[in-house]
């Protein structure tokens, strides 16, 4: 089914963005410490290269969880019921997010921490 309108799949690409928010514990916990990670990077001041690599790590993590939600919808749409290999893209599915995460977490130890030494 495809959609040949820009507009209408600017608005789909909205509505896949609602639903991880509205529906997603996590990808609103992401949310959250993205916004705090840039009001962080404002106040401590950091480079132009440092905030890009800030924004990189953020949207990283946010895109992942986005392929993780719809990963877990396929999966739950092929079968309720317990299956390995449905198991197995769950798993790895969220392993990626996992693996963004940590990316985030040391990208933020790498730009921030100095700063807020120095700051104490």
């Amino acid at each position: 089914m495809k959609n040949g309108n820009f507009l209408m799949s600017f608005k789909n690409a909205l509505a896949g963005l609602a639903h991880c928010f509205k529906n997603e514990r996590n990808f609103r916990f992401h949310i959250l410490a993205a916004v705090l990670a840039v009001i962080l990077a404002f106040f401590l001041k950091v480079s132009k290269e440092e905030l890009m690599l800030i924004i990189f790590a953020i949207f990283f993590v946010i895109v992942s969880e986005i392929f993780n939600t719809a990963v877990e919808s396929l999966c739950d749409m092929v079968s309720k019921d317990y299956n390995k290999y449905i198991k197995i893209a769950k798993d790895c599915s969220a392993a990626a997010v996992l693996m963004s995460a940590v990316n985030a977490v040391a990208v933020g130890v790498i730009v921030f921490l100095p700063k807020l030494i120095d700051m104490i």
